[in-house]
């Protein structure tokens, strides 16, 4: 990630009155490139900033010295950009700086917001090399939703170590979004130490995402009062899943009542395998009628496990003929035996 160097010293170079917090953020930069990579000079670019030429020079002089993989450069790097953004324009969470108002005017942060903005636009479109351009483009003038989507892509296609960087450096400057995924991959990794200390500072800022995530690898060590803790919280500030997820601790230890709450809650905001289970919980209790207007709702929005109990529910009603086509549809989604509760 020699681009975030490269530009840092690229953007100091191209103002005309530079502030002391800058100056000193490039300073430390400088400083860790002479005392590392001491064959490495950045007087060239310093001296012709928006040279392409010089650019591609520092770069190639930096990639040949190993300077790829220094997470501290590319951390100095940051520090830079963002000093140079100001501190209006830092993302959330990053440390020592001051809130300055400034007047409106183009800078290198408003470009990595367009630069950004296009590669949304050229993902969702399916162009995900283009998109990917533009996410480096953004992500290396220090946009950490950029560095979080970049991630994500780059998980996507197999790269993963070059995702967890991303994630990483995102997180670092403050990324809810990318400490919990940072945390997801770090689970999926079977890194789970790492993991559950990326949730909890996720869900420490409020991410529900990450509350949830924390409570499933929570209750899969079996600290399952920790884990109820932080579903409820999940669940109390609105996320579906983590309703589900109550739903299922609580169905487990035998508190069926407050389990159904949960479902029901959950079902409410549209999730489906709250509706299948509310089914289940109706079925068992001999509320037949209530069972198959949850599976017949859940069913009709895809879900594969509803079709097939609402299948037979028909087929001991008489209605063969519906019955039978439920029946193919969960065949088709493939289902076609009896299906548990989870």
């Amino acid at each position: 990630m020699v681009a975030l160097v490269v530009s840092a010293i690229a953007s100091k170079g191209v103002k005309e009155v530079v502030a002391k917090p800058v100056t000193d953020a490039c300073e430390q930069l400088k400083g860790l490139i002479a005392g590392r990579y001491r064959h490495v000079d950045v007087s060239g670019l310093e001296r012709r900033p928006s040279s392409d030429a010089k650019k591609a020079s520092l770069a190639e002089d930096l990639e040949d010295a190993g300077a790829a993989g220094d997470r501290e450069l590319k951390a100095a790097a940051l520090r830079v950009l963002h000093a140079m953004d100001g501190a209006e324009r830092a993302p959330r969470g990053l440390p020592g700086t001051a809130v300055v108002v400034t007047p409106a005017s183009p800078t290198r942060y408003d470009d990595a917001a367009a630069a950004f903005a296009l590669a949304v636009d050229a993902e969702d479109a399916g162009r995900g090399q283009e998109a990917e351009a533009l996410y480096r483009s953004a992500a290396g003038a220090g946009h950490p939703v950029a560095m979080n989507n970049l991630g994500l892509l780059l998980e996507e296609t197999g790269r993963t170590a070059d995702a967890e960087e991303w994630y990483r450096l995102a997180a670092d400057l403050g990324d809810i979004t990318a400490m919990s995924n940072l945390g997801v991959w770090l689970q999926n990794s079977d890194r789970l130490t790492d993991a559950e200390s990326w949730y909890r500072r996720a869900s420490a800022l409020g991410d529900t995402a990450a509350m949830n995530n924390l409570a499933v690898l929570l209750e899969t060590a079996e600290k399952l009062e920790s884990a109820e803790g932080w579903y409820r919280k999940a669940a109390d500030s609105g996320n579906a899943g983590a309703m589900f997820n109550l739903g299922l601790l609580l169905q487990d230890a035998g508190r069926v009542e407050p389990a159904e709450l949960w479902f029901r809650r959950a079902a409410d905001r549209g999730h489906l395998n709250s509706m299948h289970n509310l089914g289940v919980l109706a079925g068992r209790s001999g509320r037949t009628g209530e069972a198959e207007d949850w599976w017949r709702k859940a069913a009709a929005a895809g879900h594969p496990k509803a079709m097939y109990n609402l299948a037979i529910t028909l087929s001991e009603a008489g209605q063969a003929g519906e019955a039978e086509a439920w029946y193919r549809r969960a065949a088709d989604a493939g289902v076609s035996g009896p299906t548990p509760v989870r």
